[in-house]
């Protein structure tokens, strides 16, 4: 059980205190940034969105974000705006962390002085890793707040269910980001080749859906990539929320078999000592 004695709290708290700045830093930015594409939602005069809404019929936009999205709603307006691009902060993030749980202290040399503690090393990976998806969460919250304030500020009733679900699914795609650098951070044992790993896994993935969805006879290509777990965005525009519930499942299992395969190969990541 986590955080049972003081040495358990000492970690988490360690962890947490590393990063302070940098999560203030980006919990404020995606906040103000949200906020500001909310507010400057042309509620009153829509038809300055119309040739946006042409845009998008691009084959290349309807891959992830799907055929029904249309800016003349606040909800498309996120969905284009914000939504469809998330993953460019909340994917690298999420390879930060995955680096920062345990092979960054091996690279720095003070893995040892982490292990001082009189805790064990799974000990240490299950607090920092839920230290780091404590991190994840909060980045997600500054969304959530961001698009509430924005319905607020403009008076429009709030779709709660959606966008909890939404955020909630984005959350899971960037926790399997981290998990997956954790993964192969422990395996390779180094930052840069487990950066440039994962990294091709994600690049991969994102062609495979392209592919798969711009020609059906390659549809089978979609299968193997990880953005088919992220739904298009046309399920929050459309208040479809109950079609990720399957997705849920897809991504929290992911993460799970890879934090647990983590779990038991960290007793045999060799340290080595400076």
């Amino acid at each position: 059980m986590l955080f049972i004695n003081k040495a358990h709290s000492n970690l988490f708290i360690q962890f947490i205190k590393k990063d302070r700045w940098l999560l203030i830093g980006l919990f404020l930015g995606i906040f103000i940034t949200v906020l500001i594409l909310g507010i400057t939602f042309p509620a009153d005069d829509l038809t300055q969105l119309q040739g946006f809404d042409e845009l998008l019929g691009n084959p290349i936009f309807e891959i992830f974000l799907g055929s029904l999205i249309s800016l003349s709603n606040l909800q498309g307006w996120f969905a284009m705006g914000w939504f469809s691009v998330s993953w460019w902060i909340g994917i690298p993030f999420g390879f930060y962390l995955g680096i920062q749980i345990f092979t960054h202290e091996i690279a720095q040399g003070t893995a040892d002085h982490l292990l001082t503690a009189p805790v064990s090393r799974r000990e240490v990976l299950a607090i920092r890793y839920f230290s780091a998806a404590l991190e994840l969460l909060m980045m997600s919250l500054s969304i959530f707040l961001g698009i509430y304030l924005s319905f607020l500020f403009l008076d429009i009733d709030f779709p709660l269910l959606d966008t909890i679900g939404v955020i909630t699914l984005d959350y899971l795609f960037f926790l399997t980001a981290m998990t997956l650098t954790l993964f192969f951070s422990l395996i390779l044992v180094e930052i840069k080749r487990s950066l440039i790993v994962t990294g091709i896994i994600y690049i991969s993935s994102y062609f495979f859906q392209a592919f798969g969805s711009l020609n059906p006879d390659l549809k089978i290509l979609r299968s193997f990539s990880i953005f088919e777990a992220r739904p298009l965005m046309e399920i929050y525009v459309t208040s479809a929320t109950e079609k990720i519930l399957p997705n849920f499942g897809i991504l929290i299992v992911i993460s799970g078999l890879l934090f647990m395969i983590s779990f038991f190969i960290i007793e045999r990541v060799e340290i080595r000592k400076r």
